[in-house]
């Protein structure tokens, strides 16, 4: 279960943010791959949870992004 592989994860462990950040996307995309993700947004300009997707856009590989458009 992802949840279980992130809490075993000691920020503590890694000498800075960059590190520890791809450590925590590689346990993601383990866990995804293979998953198809599909966003979907339902109004023209964003607002709300929109705005919030858009900071968590940028955590997903380039080349994921690729074969979803």
């Amino acid at each position: 279960m992802l949840a279980d592989r992130l809490a075993i994860i000691d920020p503590t462990d890694f000498a800075d943010l960059e590190t520890l950040r791809q450590e925590l996307v590689e346990v993601i995309e383990e866990r995804l791959e293979g998953t198809r993700v599909v966003h979907v947004n339902s109004t023209h300009l964003g607002g709300g949870i929109a705005v919030i997707l858009g900071k968590l856009v940028p955590l997903i590989p380039s080349n994921v992004c690729a074969e979803l458009t």
